[in-house]
C-alpha cells in the first residue's frame, strides 16, 4: 500500500504492508454482561520505506470489560514494538451510567 502526503512543494510516498485481526466477545457474567477484546496489528516496512514511527511494528491490545446496571469497569493493555522501542500501556477505567444523560467515565 502506498500513501502520498505533499509537504510544500514535495510530493512524499510512504510504503507499507499491514495484518489486523481482532476478536470481541459478549457474554453474560450471572446478571451482568461482559466484554472481551483483542486486537493484533502488524506493519510491514522499513522506517527508509515511510514516515511513520511505527515501521515494522506490533501492535498487541487486550481489554476486559464488565457492564453493570449502575456502571462499568474496564481494564486495557497495549504493547507496541519494533526494533527501535517497546512501549507498554495499562488502563482501568469506571464509568457511571446516568439516566437521561448518558455516562460519565473516569480513567
Amino acid at each position: 500500500m502506498s500513501q502520498l502526503t505533499k509537504v510544500g512543494n514535495q510530493l512524499l510516498e510512504s510504503r507499507f504492508q499491514t495484518f489486523n485481526a481482532s476478536y470481541y466477545h459478549i457474554y453474560k457474567v450471572k446478571k451482568s454482561r461482559a466484554a472481551t477484546t483483542f486486537v493484533f496489528n502488524r506493519f510491514y516496512n522499513t522506517q527508509t520505506d515511510s514516515g511513520f514511527v511505527y515501521y515494522n511494528a506490533s501492535n498487541w491490545y487486550a481489554g476486559q470489560f464488565f457492564y453493570f446496571k449502575v456502571f462499568s469497569v474496564g481494564t486495557t493493555a497495549s504493547l507496541i514494538r519494533n526494533s527501535s522501542y517497546r512501549l507498554l500501556v495499562v488502563e482501568q477505567n469506571l464509568q457511571w451510567n446516568l439516566p437521561k444523560w448518558g455516562t460519565l467515565g473516569f480513567g
